[in-house]
């Protein structure tokens, strides 16, 4: 298994005699959100897959992976080629750990095929392997994560054992890393959430869209309810349910936002995008939904989009969390 620290939430009881409210925000939202469904986090409780993606594009054979356990809080792991060459003869990489192949963690590695390399600084515990096959200059690897676990100690954890089917880790905002979901890439749950007149429900999320397209699924599950669609023309948020279309919203391209709506079956249906006033008047459908799922896990509908964070919670005020959300991953996230 490799995971990093952080575990999974377990729900206590009453703050204490006496107590004046919560306690102060740790970075784990699941404590400001009590009684959630289900908050996964892309710096908490995630699970890295053991294949390395090789960029789109590239041609190196060599096939590289990833082992041990990260106790520490996850970073994103870039392998770079650094000539034109075969594993064991000659081929040498460096290892990065800023999301982006600037500053290399580790420089000059020379593996042989089937023997690991342990990592060191940020990425301590972990390991990187290599087949005895070509490599080409420039040629990039980045990890990807197979799992989430839901941080609301219900044990609605997202995942995905298909390897190009993962997001890829990324930076993410202030130290905090998130997950780049592009084309049908996903996670799934077996979340199961009710009919919204039934019980209300929200959902919270801190994304960013990256490219501009028609109905691509931000949550999802196979029946089709309780959906948040990135759609339009690639503009917009919409929420949907069970065919029928609610409020929507501008999304710009590029911008970290969050982003609150409410599902109730009814025209007090809501949904804010980043600092613009809450859009309401038009009901989604009325459908209870279940194995809800972070991006394309089903139909094979497109979405390309960032992570940073998403819950579903019985009806409540986003203020909280909003206020949470400016405080973890600072002020670039519209709020």
């Amino acid at each position: 298994m490799r995971i990093h620290g952080g575990g999974i939430a377990i729900p206590g009881g009453p703050y204490g005699v006496g107590a004046a409210g919560p306690p102060p925000f740790d970075g784990n939202f699941a404590g400001l959100l009590p009684g959630a469904y289900q908050v996964v986090q892309a710096d908490r409780g995630l699970t890295y897959g053991g294949l390395m993606r090789l960029t789109a594009g590239d041609i190196s054979g060599t096939v590289v992976t990833l082992g041990g356990a990260l106790a520490t809080p996850p970073v994103p792991i870039m392998v770079k080629a650094t000539n034109t060459a075969s594993v064991g003869a000659g081929a040498t990489f460096n290892v990065y750990y800023d999301g982006l192949g600037v500053t290399p963690a580790m420089v000059g590695l020379t593996p042989t095929g089937g023997a690991f390399i342990a990592l060191t600084g940020a990425a301590a515990g972990l390991n990187l392997t290599w087949t005895a096959d070509p490599s080409v200059t420039g040629n990039t690897w980045k990890a990807t994560c197979a799992a989430l676990a839901d941080q609301s100690g219900n044990g609605w954890h997202c995942s995905h054992s298909v390897p190009s089917q993962q997001p890829v880790v990324t930076a993410g905002l202030n130290g905090s890393v998130g997950l780049a979901f592009e084309a049908t890439q996903s996670l799934g749950s077996l979340l199961s959430l009710p009919k919204p007149s039934t019980a209300p429900f929200c959902i919270f999320a801190v994304l960013r869209r990256t490219f501009g397209h028609s109905y691509g699924r931000f949550t999802a599950n196979p029946a089709n309810s309780n959906l948040l669609l990135l759609d339009g023309t690639g503009t917009n948020i919409t929420t949907h349910n069970a065919g029928i279309f609610g409020s929507q919203q501008p999304m710009p391209l590029a911008q970290w936002v969050a982003v609150d709506c409410l599902f109730s079956g009814s025209v007090a249906d809501y949904i804010r995008c980043g600092s613009l006033p809450a859009a309401s008047g038009l009901a989604a459908g009325d459908s209870a939904g279940s194995q809800v799922a972070i991006g394309d896990y089903f139909a094979g509908q497109q979405n390309n989009f960032d992570l940073l964070m998403l819950a579903h919670v019985p009806q409540t005020s986003a203020a909280a969390w909003r206020a949470a959300v400016t405080s973890k991953y600072g002020p670039t996230v519209q709020v």
